[in-house]
């Protein structure tokens, strides 16, 4: 009497295993199967519910990827790219002003780039024509080199536009904007286009696929933050920074940017402390 190797052994018995889970499987499916045409109108059921299941899944699935998991178009880096704001315990809204992305900018040096912007709706006309509600940015200087975004036609926001304030009336428009608003002239450049009532020259288009950085929310329109009083004059702006960590963890980046509202917390008042917040 002979013995088999272990191994052949373990060959048999997890191929006897298989093919016992296989007769399991196919039995249940029989039997599941003759009950569902006893009764049709059972089956009706659960084959729609099923479908509605499954049809459901598969859409929210690809709307949360297109919003949330997919990459910022435009963006040169966006895996190292975070942004934050703040909330203080006794407000409801975020309350970043304009001083407080400054002394982020000044006193955190993990991020290799910090900008800001505030993202909010406007009244724009172009060549005195109806006005029309669009999705506009009031940014820093430094935005879309923060972001590694290029221009499609002209040039894009630089910190020379971000200084004396109101001094600078240009803006950037997007790819989509351009193409619905103006057929795609590449004439576009030197345009005046009226925000709230205030002119602006275009010098320059941003990439295609380009919106900005809220995700499910396009921009149409980049003013510099310096303009704000013209572009948007009854707003009390939120700025929310956006950087690429600069070589550092995403967490040790956060914490130092946690901490420096404790270093200093009287360094500046809330936004919401002495006026109401408006859009």
């Amino acid at each position: 009497m002979s013995s088999l190797p272990g191994s052949t052994v373990r060959r048999a018995a997890r191929r006897a295993a298989g093919d016992r889970a296989f007769e399991v499987a196919a039995r249940d499916t029989r039997l599941a199967w003759r009950g569902l045409r006893r009764n049709p109108g059972f089956a009706a059921t659960v084959i729609l519910t099923l479908a509605l299941g499954i049809g459901g899944t598969t859409g929210i699935f690809s709307v949360v990827n297109a919003v949330m998991f997919r990459p910022l178009p435009g963006v040169a880096a966006p895996g190292r790219l975070v942004a934050f704001t703040r909330i203080q315990p006794s407000d409801v809204y975020e309350n970043m002003g304009l001083p407080d992305y400054r002394d982020y900018r000044d006193r955190v040096r993990l991020f290799s780039s910090l900008a800001a912007h505030s993202l909010t709706s406007m009244s724009v006309s172009v060549a005195g024509g109806a006005a029309a509600r669009v999705r506009g940015d009031l940014v820093t200087g430094n935005y879309f080199s923060t972001l590694g975004v290029r221009p499609a036609l002209g040039r894009l926001l630089t910190d020379a536009d971000d200084g004396e304030p109101g001094g600078n009336p240009v803006a950037v428009i997007s790819d989509a904007f351009w193409r619905r608003t103006f057929g795609g002239d590449g004439a576009v450049l030197g345009r005046a286009v009226s925000v709230n009532g205030f002119p602006f020259r275009v010098v320059g288009v941003a990439q295609q696929g380009f919106a900005g950085t809220r995700m499910g929310i396009d921009a149409d329109l980049w003013v510099p933050i310096s303009m704000q009083r013209q572009a948007m004059p009854r707003m009390s702006a939120e700025f929310s920074p956006t950087a690429p960590p600069g070589g550092s963890t995403c967490s040790a980046a956060f914490a130092t940017a946690h901490r420096l509202p404790r270093r200093a917390p009287k360094l500046r008042p809330s936004p919401h402390s002495s006026r109401q917040r408006t859009r």
